[in-house]
C-alpha cells in the first residue's frame, strides 16, 4: 500500500480540523509535525530572522490556519498558504512601532514581587504605596486587556507554571512566553507611574 499524496492528506486533515471533534486534534498534530520545522526554516532563510522569532511566526501561522481550515480553497498547496500567512505576520511585526523600554527586568521583577506579596508583615510604607498604586493601575489594565490580566493572575500572582498556562491556552510554551512578553510590555505602560514608590 502506498502512502497517500501529501496534498490529498492535507485536504483530509483540514477537513477534519474544520469538522472539530477528536479527529481535529490528531489532524492538527499531523499538520504541525509535517510543516512546523519546514516553515520555521523557510522564515529564517527568507527573512534572516532569529530562530525564536521564526518559531513564533510558524506557530502563529499554524494556529491561524487551524482556526480557518474550512476556508482553505485548495487553489494552492497548504505550505504556500502557511508561508503566506507567516510572511504577513512577519510584515505586521515589522510595522509595529518599537515599544520604549521604560522598566528593566529587575524593576519589573520588583513590581511583580511587591504586588504579589501584598501587605506582608514588615513591608515598608513605600512598598505599601506601590502595591496600592499597582492595584489601581492593574484594574485599569485588566479592563483593556482581560486576556493578559488573566494570564498574569495565573502565572505571576497565582504562581502557576508557564507550561500549565500553555496547556490551558492550547499553545506551546514558546508562544505562551511570547504572549506574556507582549502582555508585560502593555502592563509596563500602565504601571510606570508607580515606580517612584519602589524601594
Amino acid at each position: 500500500m502506498t502512502a497517500p499524496d501529501t496534498d490529498d492528506d492535507d485536504d483530509l486533515r483540514l477537513t477534519q480540523l474544520a469538522a472539530g471533534g477528536p479527529q481535529a486534534e490528531r489532524a492538527a498534530r499531523v499538520l504541525f509535525d509535517r510543516y512546523y520545522r519546514r516553515l520555521q526554516a523557510a522564515m529564517v532563510a527568507r527573512f534572516r530572522i532569529d530562530d525564536g522569532t521564526a518559531k513564533d511566526l510558524a506557530q502563529e501561522a499554524l494556529i491561524r490556519i487551524f482556526k480557518s481550515a474550512a476556508g482553505f480553497r485548495r487553489q494552492a498547496k497548504l505550505f504556500t498558504w502557511l508561508y503566506q500567512v507567516a510572511s504577513n505576520l512577519h510584515l505586521d511585526h515589522l510595522k509595529r512601532p518599537p515599544v520604549e523600554q521604560t522598566v528593566d527586568d529587575a524593576q519589573w521583577d520588583a513590581q511583580v514581587t511587591a504586588a504579589s506579596l501584598r501587605h506582608e508583615p514588615g513591608a515598608s510604607e513605600r512598598n505599601e504605596a506601590f502595591v496600592q498604586c499597582f492595584d489601581r493601575r492593574f484594574a485599569l489594565f485588566a479592563k483593556e486587556n482581560p486576556t493578559c490580566a488573566d494570564a498574569f493572575r495565573q502565572v505571576y500572582f497565582g504562581r502557576q507554571p508557564l507550561r500549565e498556562l500553555a496547556r490551558l491556552l492550547g499553545i506551546s510554551e514558546d508562544s505562551t512566553r511570547q504572549r506574556m512578553f507582549e502582555c508585560r510590555k502593555k502592563l509596563r505602560e500602565f504601571s510606570n507611574e508607580c515606580l517612584p514608590f519602589l524601594d
